[in-house]
């Protein structure tokens, strides 16, 4: 199964914890914000997730990779 996660933009309105951190990448807990989506597309049963980026997008490569939990991540 595939997934579309949407975690592009630069979370103006949430300045200033979005000045040096793209917003997908703020920590929630133990892990970025996107990590929960995804983590939860995964646990549904994703083997394949396309992640939609924009802002600070490299930040995010560099995070998951090409291969995040055994699944194969398009960014």
């Amino acid at each position: 199964m595939k997934a579309v996660v949407l975690a592009a933009g630069q979370g103006t309105r949430i300045r200033p914890l979005s000045d040096s951190v793209p917003k997908p990448m703020l920590p929630v807990a133990d892990r970025p914000l996107v990590a929960h989506t995804i983590d939860a597309a995964i646990d549904a049963g994703a083997n394949e997730v396309v992640l939609v980026i924009g802002y600070e997008a490299d930040t995010v490569r560099d995070y998951f990779g090409a291969e995040y939990r055994l699944s194969l991540i398009h960014i």
